[in-house]
């Protein structure tokens, strides 16, 4: 018999594997081929789950994805900033949850589309690419650390973002 607890369990820690996979998959480690697979372990646990749970996957793999993409903001906001550990810290994981909501409502409309017999494989480029967007001029706009940019030292991919920008490289 599976515990419904395990279950669950493995599925957000499926999302954290997806978040870590993404994080190093840019410079520093920059291990970019693991952008081609970082979201497989999140598309396994949301394999089957309801929108609204697959909205909390996507934002613990936000989550993971950047607060190790954007853990030197804290650095500067401390060192040259001036500001305290503590107000640092809060102001970081705003910003991170914040960033995370992103991916958890591109998984939200994945999972919706997915109920309505739309694939995965045709929803997800497309919602992740205007996520990203949005991302990138929403409120003050955030373009940093879109999934395109990982792909920075693959030449011969990198060539479509002449015509298409960094949102052609992020949708293939």
């Amino acid at each position: 018999m599976v515990n419904p607890g395990a279950a669950t369990a493995r599925r957000y820690l499926s999302a954290l594997c997806s978040g870590a996979l993404l994080a190093i998959s840019f410079p520093r480690p920059g291990i970019s081929v693991l952008a081609w697979i970082a979201f497989v372990p999140l598309f396994l646990a949301a394999d089957g789950v309801s929108p609204r749970f697959g909205f909390r996957l996507g934002f613990v793999a936000g989550s993971a994805a950047y607060a190790a993409l954007l853990y030197w903001l804290n650095v500067v906001m401390v060192g040259y900033g001036k500001l305290h550990w503590s107000v640092s810290g809060t102001l970081f994981l705003l910003l991170a949850g914040y960033l995370a909501l992103y991916p958890a409502a591109v998984l939200w409309m994945v999972r919706r589309c997915e109920e309505s017999g739309i694939p995965l494989l045709c929803s997800f480029p497309l919602l992740w690419v205007a996520g990203e967007a949005v991302r990138s001029y929403a409120l003050t706009g955030f373009p940093w650390a879109n999934l395109g940019y990982s792909q920075y030292r693959t030449l011969p991919l990198i060539q479509i973002s002449d015509l298409t920008g960094v949102y052609g490289v992020s949708f293939l």
